[in-house]
């Protein structure tokens, strides 16, 4: 009796073989999408940036001259930058990867070049006088680079361009940009502390909490 009772306990506990490739094809696809997917964008990072473009906005309208708007809002730009090679550096390390993966040379492929053709746009607008056109011009370069890299990250990255996109795209049709509608806020200050600012803030806090940082 106790050897029949052993062998039904044991034909209890074995698991079909079926579910077992069920697991194993499971494991696999999921192997398979993070070998894909480039996920060292830094949420934390997200939200530093974030803040300090906030805070921009405010020193922005500290002397409302053009030389000043645009002086302030290039070095947040370039901090900003620093800010998110440092912080994406610190979640590889902390998620024991590596930046410059297959994925990783994707997404700074379709980041780097959109990026440096909007640093040479606003170079030309700035001085032939077109610095009305630089917010929009901004959001709508930001947010086409994020997006089109965003392809081979995690699936709220491309949200986030798309947001930035659309918002640089309200931006045009925004008149007098630089009038005061708010106090000293102009449109323009408005549309870039959204874009630069909460938009950061929001979707970085959710990829830290939902994307490991």
């Amino acid at each position: 009796m106790q050897g029949t009772n052993t062998a039904e306990q044991e034909e209890d506990n074995t698991v079909p073989l079926h579910l077992h490739a069920m697991d194993n094809i499971s494991y696999i696809r999921e192997t398979m999408s993070r070998s894909t997917e480039f996920t060292n964008v830094p949420g934390w990072g997200m939200v530093i940036v974030g803040l300090l473009a906030t805070f921009a906005s405010y020193i922005a309208t500290l002397h409302r001259t053009t030389s000043w708007w645009f002086d302030t809002w290039i070095v947040i730009g370039l901090v900003s930058m620093a800010i998110g090679v440092v912080a994406m550096k610190i979640k590889a390390y902390r998620n024991d990867t590596q930046i410059f993966t297959l994925p990783g040379r994707r997404f700074l492929l379709c980041f780097t070049p959109t990026i440096v053709a909007g640093m040479a746009v606003t170079d030309l607008l700035y001085w032939q006088g077109g610095e009305h056109l630089l917010p929009a011009l901004w959001l709508l370069i930001y947010g086409l680079a994020v997006l089109t890299a965003g392809a081979h990250s995690n699936p709220i990255v491309p949200f986030l361009g798309l947001t930035l996109f659309v918002l640089g795209i309200v931006t045009m049709q925004l008149p007098y940009l630089f009038v005061p509608i708010i106090g000293v806020y102009t449109y323009a200050d408005i549309c870039m502390v959204a874009g630069f600012g909460l938009c950061h803030i929001i979707f970085g806090l959710i990829i830290a909490v939902r994307h490991g940082g």
